[in-house]
């Protein structure tokens, strides 16, 4: 522990309740369950908890919401450290505490972008030791952390974005003194601690398993949220994924390459493009001559120079680029003009059409081909699927029900029919499968993916001004909020 550590009070179970903390720390009430998960993280010493950054306008008290927060489960005496100004500054910060807190940052560097990732999953900063020639000081980096001072656009490396959940903290609708303030948050730590245990024990004891976290980074915090929300209904997982979108979507948006990589790939003939990294730095060159006058923006911070930059450039943002504008990285090597070997990169637009749906037909006699109807094939019919992109059965399904995410949820659902299931192991899940007595199984029915959270199956639903597509967490959320 450090010298500014100070002592945990004693718990007192039914003494105060989340709202009481929602009383003194200002978060926006659609940010409040993920907020609860993220201190659940924070005090389980075992868990690599996300970067915790405090958002919002001016006045909104997000130093003292960062104090709060951290002193509920690391309590210190002071409010917050500077910027660290190199890493051996960081390590010595970040290896006393369980949560760091950092105030008034303007920027963060390379070196410090590297150090908050390795900090959140866990890593060592090895380092000669003072007055010696061999010796070897270790510090383990591991801790939770929260920033303030900098909005998420000033994050542009994706691998933290990724890794960094941003809450929107909200301004009071009446200012108190901090005095009054401090001493109402007193009164509440014994309460409010006795909560965070309270959930961290039903997260614990919760063993069963939980959904995939699809294109989530943190896999095991996604994991804890959806074991918070099993046990305590709370809405912290869908928080988190619309937490996490909006990150890609800022992120990419702050990204000056990436900007002229979406308009190259926009205008490129049927929304493909190939060619060497020396090529695509040639390509968006003019690109980036347009976002300069449309941004009064050079981009020398973010913008590869050489080949191998953009490489490196492309492989930590290929997720990114995935995730929010579905373009398609595929990286070879092929001969070009001149007949040498280089590494060619392919950018590809995959449209909502093509990544989303299934296509079905059902083959009713040779030769025959007839769309797959709403109660799936005829009876010994033979269903021909296509695309290996599959989501849950239609929850009217007269028969077999189960999750579909592929084509070998699709084995695994047939198998379990007492009909045979005919197909060639051998064949790879881009090939066309025929199944044999599939007529137990109603055709799979596809749907667009949730509009907030990007999780299915999801429906139509309307607000009175404007049409969603909401899967069944998020509808309940919207539908309270209307």
């Amino acid at each position: 522990r450090a010298e500014i550590s100070e002592p945990l009070p004693i718990p007192a179970p039914g003494s105060a309740t989340w709202a009481d903390l929602w009383a003194v720390v200002n978060v926006a009430p659609e940010y409040r369950d993920l907020c609860r998960g993220w201190l659940v993280s924070a005090a389980h010493s075992g868990a690599a908890t996300p970067v915790l950054l405090m958002a919002g306008a001016q006045g909104a008290a997000k130093t003292t919401g960062m104090t709060f927060l951290g002193n509920l489960v690391d309590p210190v005496s002071t409010r917050g450290a500077r910027e660290p100004k190199d890493i051996s500054a960081w390590a010595a910060l970040s290896t006393k505490s369980r949560i760091v807190r950092v105030d008034n940052v303007s920027r963060v560097q390379t070196w410090w972008a590297d150090a908050l990732c390795t900090t959140v999953t866990g890593g060592v900063e090895a380092t000669r030791a003072l007055y010696s020639n061999a010796g070897l000081h270790v510090a383990r980096l591991y801790a939770a952390v929260i920033l303030n001072g900098i909005t998420l656009a000033g994050i542009t490396r994706a691998d933290l974005a990724e890794r960094t959940v941003a809450l929107e903290m909200q301004k009071p609708d009446v200012y108190r003194t901090e005095e009054d303030v401090a001493e109402a948050y007193e009164s509440l730590r014994p309460g409010l601690l006795a909560l965070i245990l309270d959930d961290l024990v039903a997260v614990l004891a919760d063993t069963e398993p939980t959904p995939e976290a699809g294109g989530l980074r943190m896999a095991s915090f996604a994991a804890l949220l959806a074991r918070l929300d099993r046990q305590q209904g709370t809405q912290a997982l869908c928080q988190y994924r619309e937490v996490m979108a909006r990150h890609e979507d800022e992120a990419l948006e702050a990204d000056g390459f990436a900007s002229a990589i979406l308009r190259l790939v926009e205008r490129a003939p049927g929304g493909k493009w190939s060619g060497t990294y020396g090529d695509l730095l040639g390509a968006v060159a003019s690109i980036r001559q347009e976002l300069h006058t449309e941004h009064r923006h050079n981009y020398r911070s973010d913008w590869p120079e050489s080949g191998t930059a953009a490489s490196v450039w492309l492989t930590r943002r290929e997720g990114l680029l995935w995730n929010v504008a579905r373009i398609r990285v595929t990286k070879t090597r092929a001969r070009v003009a001149g007949g040498k070997v280089r590494r060619v990169v392919r950018l590809e637009s995959v449209n909502a059409a093509e990544s989303e749906s299934v296509h079905t037909s059902v083959h009713t006699e040779a030769g025959s081909v007839h769309p797959a109807g709403p109660d799936g094939p005829a009876e010994g019919g033979i269903v021909h699927i296509v695309h290996t992109s599959f989501t849950p059965e239609r929850p009217d399904s007269p028969t077999k029900q189960g999750s579909v995410n592929d084509v070998n949820d699709v084995n695994a659902l047939l198998l379990e029919m007492e009909d045979k299931v005919e197909t060639d192991p051998s064949e790879g899940l881009d090939e066309s499968r025929e199944f044999v007595g599939v007529h137990s199984v109603h055709i799979v029915h596809i749907g667009p993916e949730c509009d907030l959270c990007g999780g299915s199956p999801a429906s139509p639903w309307s607000d009175g001004t404007a049409d969603w597509t909401l899967c069944e967490t998020c509808l309940g959320v919207a539908s309270r909020a209307v």
